[in-house]
């Protein structure tokens, strides 16, 4: 959903828009690579486990802070996206 939101017209300009939608493509880029840290046995598994139960809390207060209008700077993700943010 975040990257059609950045494609379709009426939307892709918007900063709103532009903020969440690259803080949930950085999120799910993230979740792409816990899913090769759980390929590691033990510490793979345990340190795949707490990033991705932190990875579902940050998505459930994104989801909700999107929907109630306001900008949240999601910790850590934020700092690496602010660039393409244009902030």
């Amino acid at each position: 959903m975040a990257l059609i939101a950045l494609l379709i017209e009426p939307y892709k300009d918007e900063k709103y828009v532009k903020f969440h939608a690259i803080q949930a493509i950085a999120l799910w880029v993230v979740g792409i690579a816990v899913n090769v840290i759980w390929a590691i046995p033990v510490v793979g598994w345990i340190v795949g486990a707490v990033v991705s139960v932190a990875l579902v809390v940050f998505a459930i207060i994104g989801l909700i802070k999107a929907f109630s209008g306001e900008y949240w700077e999601m910790p850590v993700v934020y700092g690496i996206v602010k660039g393409w943010i244009g902030e």
